[in-house]
């Protein structure tokens, strides 16, 4: 039997954690379980990094090592990836993590522990030590040497950690934010009498994106994409036999950061399809949106030709690494 690249890929960790033992089927299924939510930050990073376009290699690290006392000594990290930097190639290694905030409500900055295991591996091979983590949906990777060691491990709160975000300069990550007024325009003719309720068969005869000024703006790929998340204000206007809806941008100050928006946009997909993203599947369908590129970085410019984004910017770390 032949399996798909997908398939095979995830028997391919079922088997790693399948190991001899007097495991019930109970307990097999809850381990298969934690695997997989285990997988999940590592599958989405890695499409992350390789949509925004400046990523030209990530894959997984095997971490069975031997003898098996050196993990005492060397920690394995999650990925090797290879950027594009200055008309160089760039190789380092990082660590995946993904941690939530003990109390949600709370504004305070929570931190990350870190083996000094992994630090060691980097030397062995004279590669940089990063660590990309996920915090309150926020991407960011940075320089282990950053975290400062206490008792045993290492330990850096998010707040320094995004102070010296590497995903800018490294991977191609940027800031923008709709344009305050940008709309979806949809002109529907109405086919019968509005019912009790006002509901009607209608029409569409035409659906196009304005820009603040009322400006009709060229179809732009996937634009439309954005709107699954940005937040917009509902316009409905009468016109005889005709129903104009809009969707408006408001105003707002706050800029979306290139790195969160894949996430954003194919977890409003799941959301309105009731299911998980499934990342792992995504990664093998080479026909996914999310293996273009850099598409949403030529989105965003050809959207800003035409006024309805603003506000490209890129951040910097405070302390430029010197491995650039």
């Amino acid at each position: 039997m032949v399996f798909s690249r997908a398939t095979e890929s995830m028997l391919r960790q079922v088997l790693a954690s399948l190991l001899p033992g007097s495991d019930t089927p109970e307990a097999l299924l809850a381990r298969l379980k934690q695997v997989e939510r285990g997988l999940e930050p590592e599958d989405e990073f890695s499409l992350i990094l390789t949509w925004l376009g400046k990523c030209r290699l990530v894959h997984k690290l095997c971490q069975e090592q031997l003898p098996l006392a050196s993990v005492d000594t060397y920690r394995v990290p999650d990925l090797i990836a290879a950027f594009e930097y200055d008309k160089r190639i760039v190789p380092v290694l990082i660590e995946v993590k993904k941690r939530e905030p003990k109390n949600p409500a709370s504004l305070d900055s929570d931190s990350l522990s870190l083996n000094g295991g992994y630090l060691r591996y980097a030397e062995l091979l004279s590669l940089p030590m990063l660590v990309a983590w996920k915090y309150r949906g926020f991407w960011t990777l940075f320089e282990m040497q950053h975290a400062k060691l206490a008792a045993k491990n290492y330990k850096i709160d998010f707040d320094t950690a995004m102070k010296e975000n590497l995903l800018g300069p490294l991977a191609g990550d940027f800031l923008y934010r709709l344009a305050p007024g940008t709309r979806i325009r949809v002109r529907i003719r109405k086919l019968t009498e509005p019912d009790s309720e006002g509901g009607f068969d209608g029409e569409v005869t035409d659906a196009h994106f304005e820009n603040p000024l009322g400006e009709r703006v060229p179809e732009i790929p996937h634009l439309l994409s954005l709107f699954l998340f940005w937040d917009s204000d509902g316009e409905v206007i009468e016109e005889g036999n005709y129903v104009v809806q809009s969707f408006v941008v408001p105003e707002v100050e706050i800029a979306e950061f290139a790195s969160r928006t894949l996430s954003r946009i194919m977890n409003a997909w799941a959301g309105m399809k009731q299911r998980p993203v499934n990342w792992r599947a995504i990664i093998h369908d080479a026909s996914h949106f999310a293996h273009n590129s850099g598409q949403l970085h030529s989105v965003l410019r050809e959207g800003a030709r035409y006024g309805v984004v603003t506000d490209l910017s890129t951040l910097h770390p405070s302390s430029p690494p010197s491995f650039l």
